[in-house]
C-alpha cells in the first residue's frame, strides 16, 4: 500500500506538533472522541498507524 493511498496521514505543523489528517473527510482525524491535531509527533504517528490499520482491516473484511 502506497502512502498516497492511505486514508490517514501525518502533517507536521509549524510549531513541531503533528496533526493526523483524514484524507476522506478532508479534516483532522478523530480517535476515541479526540481531535488528533497539534499532538506530539510520536503520539500522532502511532494514532495514524492505528487508524490506517483499522481502515485497512475494515476494507479487507468488506466493511466500509
Amino acid at each position: 500500500m502506497i502512502d498516497d493511498d492511505l486514508r490517514y496521514r501525518c502533517i507536521e505543523e509549524d510549531d513541531g506538533t503533528v496533526t493526523v489528517w483524514d484524507n476522506t473527510l478532508n479534516a483532522p482525524a478523530h480517535l476515541a472522541g479526540q481531535e488528533l491535531s497539534h499532538r506530539p509527533p510520536q503520539r500522532a504517528e502511532t494514532a495514524c498507524a492505528i487508524l490506517n490499520r483499522i481502515e485497512h482491516s475494515d476494507f479487507e473484511r468488506g466493511i466500509g
